[in-house]
């Protein structure tokens, strides 16, 4: 009897460690997961008077030590932030502009000037949208490092490409975008797409078993890569038991390649909802984000690498 409680108390001990146990140390540690965890990404808006953490990162894009992310800011703003390599935010602006903020692509002009890029316009409705390009201008480095919270970021053009949920990605060559419309993908060089003039852009459909789960249930679009001539799609909801997807295409539309993203195991333990959203490269090392709702209902962002 004595031995039967001592067992009764260790495992209901068992049980609320893993109740207690934080996203972080599950993510390290359970082999259920699917690539490697970099970080939690905490972007702020100080500016906001409203619980920030219902919102969720649409696009991120690397530069130096750090992310910048995109995202919306209460449906009504575009809101980008600065992440530092522990993925506390240094730098964050709301563009007065009706974004999604998804994908984000990121090019250097200069020492000090970036170009951002990402969706403007409706999204997820039957409306036309496009390509917003923002200048970055950066502080100047001292003693190899740059005071981060000295950015200044605005709108440099627009594009009104006329495509339903543009979901652009700049190549990592810079010559190239990559449009999500719908459920096709767009490809033409970059001087092209900002003279807004697609007349020659490649365009191919996305392969109908990425746009579905197991259950043949529909899942969302939601990032976008462009290296080396392929073309890499992120598809998947946030419903828990659903298979999240990354599937690598030539820009004529061959699939080349299908990738799972499989965290069952995580989100019925410590989540409502499991979310992937949007893709960028870093050097030859792909990266995406993951949203869970945690106990407290907020949206806690994670940084992966595939």
């Amino acid at each position: 009897m004595k031995n039967s409680n001592y067992k009764i108390v260790v495992l209901t001990a068992l049980v609320l460690l893993t109740q207690s146990c934080s996203v972080v140390g599950y993510f390290s540690s359970k082999k259920e997961v699917t690539g490697d965890y970099v970080m939690e990404l905490k972007p702020v808006d100080k500016k906001g008077h409203y619980d920030m953490s219902i919102n969720v990162i649409q696009g991120i894009a690397s530069f130096e030590n750090g992310w910048f992310t995109a995202q919306t800011s209460a449906e009504k703003y575009l809101l980008i932030n600065y992440l530092n390599e522990k993925g506390e935010s240094e730098f964050n602006f709301r563009l007065d502009v009706n974004s999604h903020g998804q994908d984000l692509s990121l090019e250097q002009i200069s020492e000090n000037t970036l170009y951002l890029y990402t969706t403007v316009g409706h999204f997820d409705k039957k409306e036309s949208s496009g390509i917003i390009r923002m200048v970055v201008e950066l502080p100047e480095k001292v003693n190899l490092k740059r005071d981060m919270s000295q950015v200044t970021v605005k709108i440099d053009k627009t594009v009104h490409l006329n495509l339903i949920n543009a979901t652009p990605t700049l190549s990592e060559d810079k010559q190239h975008f990559a449009i999500r419309s719908n459920n096709s993908i767009v490809v033409d060089t970059k001087e092209n797409v900002l003279a807004n003039n697609l007349s020659k852009a490649m365009r191919f459909d996305i392969d109908e078993d990425q746009l579905k789960d197991e259950n043949g249930k529909v899942m969302w679009f939601q990032g976008i890569a462009m290296k080396d001539g392929k073309v890499y799609c992120l598809t998947g909801n946030s419903t828990i038991g659903s298979v999240k997807k990354i599937y690598t295409y030539t820009t004529e539309g061959v699939l080349l390649d299908k990738k799972r993203i499989e965290k069952d195991e995580l989100a019925k333990q410590l989540s409502e909802k499991i979310e992937p959203e949007g893709l960028t490269f870093v050097n030859d090392d792909l990266y995406y984000t993951i949203m869970i709702k945690d106990k407290t209902g907020g949206n806690r962002k994670f940084l992966f690498k595939v």
